[in-house]
């Protein structure tokens, strides 16, 4: 499962800087970061965001994790390149 989480994040990467996608310097997590975990949670724990939150969390994969209140604000704001990233 690491091996899959690590393609995830590799393949939210790769999209963001292909777009040329601007962060803001403030936030702890990436945005690759956010997405790999909203995937991550669709995909391994059928949408459960806690219990991906708690498997990436805890170990070294994204040691900054948000609360999951941050986390939907994030994911929020993220929504048109979810779309984006479907639709290629």
């Amino acid at each position: 499962m690491d091996d899959h989480i690590l393609a995830i994040y590799g393949v939210c990467h790769d999209f963001l800087k292909a777009l040329h996608h601007q962060e803001d310097r403030q936030h702890k997590m990436t945005d690759a970061e956010v997405m790999t975990t909203a995937l991550v949670a669709m995909l391994f724990f059928g949408g459960n965001f806690e219990h991906a939150r708690a498997l990436l969390g805890t170990g070294h994969d994204i040691p900054t994790m948000l609360s999951r209140r941050r986390l939907n604000r994030r994911l929020y704001r993220l929504q048109h390149l979810f779309a984006t990233l479907f639709d290629l």
